[in-house]
């Protein structure tokens, strides 16, 4: 188990330079003497109090994005006016959103603060799209967000974790200002934590047959997600935009499991999608669309 509040705890020094970033004046005039600097990554790392950030969904309209003073989401989307700045994680949005046009449902497993389920949700007016989400500061800001975009009647935000066997952990009620942790995961143990309960899909989804996407952010506990939905996968053949993370220890495990079910594996990357026989890591691009579609059908966003 891991104390994440340990764990993401920073050095004073650090606390007190992001403590004197979050006070009005200083931010602004920050954020003015940047941006006549050339672009970097390292831009990107600095909050931006008292503004929202957009994400440009394209003909579908714009999301709205809050609290870009804590979440890297919507801070990486200010600087980059609309935009993620990696190929590779736009074109993992883009994949949401276009595998999501016909589906009844979107799983949103490891939330954050949300955008991949509001962006499914302004594309698909039909879908109903849940978002599952461990950390409670993270879920207010997703809760938040799902208000600013008028999409409350098909974002529905829960407080909960998704994994092999129903459970509880606990995870800390907060992490301090401008800290909004996307790698907590579910062997969070915290003394002084909030109790959150984990449930399984195959409990939340019974019998349930229809149109499926789903997109996986879990911290390496992707197999334990895919083993207690085993019988809704089989059913419904969800696509998957998955994140495989360096130091997980099961992507053997969560290669045959979905290679025994007909799953062919593509990686996200920034020139497109490239089919691949076997799973692997990747410390540039991290995500991966799992799924039973003819090659053919992909072949739009294949590089």
């Amino acid at each position: 188990m891991v104390d994440y509040f340990e764990k993401h705890r920073r050095h004073p020094v650090k606390m007190l330079v992001v403590w004197l970033l979050s006070l009005g004046w200083i931010n602004l005039i920050a954020v003015g003497l940047l941006r006549r600097l050339p672009a970097g990554d390292w831009r990107r790392r600095v909050p931006v109090v008292g503004v929202r950030a957009r994400f440009d969904a394209g003909e579908s309209g714009n999301i709205i994005m809050s609290s870009p003073d804590q979440c890297r989401v919507a801070r990486e989307l200010w600087w980059m006016g609309g935009r993620m700045a990696s190929g590779a994680d736009q074109l993992a949005l883009e994949l949401a959103m276009s595998l999501s046009a016909d589906a009844e449902r979107f799983l949103d497993i490891g939330a954050y603060s949300g955008l991949f389920a509001l962006a499914v949700a302004r594309r698909n007016r039909e879908i109903r799209c849940d978002a599952y989400e461990i950390v409670r500061e993270n879920l207010e800001i997703l809760t938040r967000n799902i208000g600013l975009n008028n999409l409350g009647d098909r974002v529905h935000a829960q407080l909960c974790g998704i994994g092999a066997a129903k459970g509880e952990i606990r995870v800390p009620a907060s992490f301090g200002v401008g800290v909004l942790p996307s790698s907590v995961a579910l062997d969070s143990e915290c003394r002084k934590g909030e109790s959150v309960s984990v449930r399984t899909l195959d409990e939340l989804y019974p019998g349930f047959c229809g149109r499926m996407v789903w997109k996986l952010d879990v911290e390496t506990f992707e197999f334990d997600v895919l083993k207690g939905g085993q019988q809704l996968l089989e059913r419904t053949k969800p696509d998957m935009v998955c994140e495989v993370l360096m130091r997980s220890k099961k992507t053997a495990d969560l290669q045959a499991f979905l290679a025994t079910r007909g799953y062919r594996f593509f990686h996200i990357t920034s020139v497109g999608l490239r089919p691949m026989n076997e799973i692997f890591p990747d410390r540039e691009c991290l995500d991966w669309l799992f799924t039973c579609r003819p090659e053919a059908e992909l072949a739009r966003w294949i590089g």
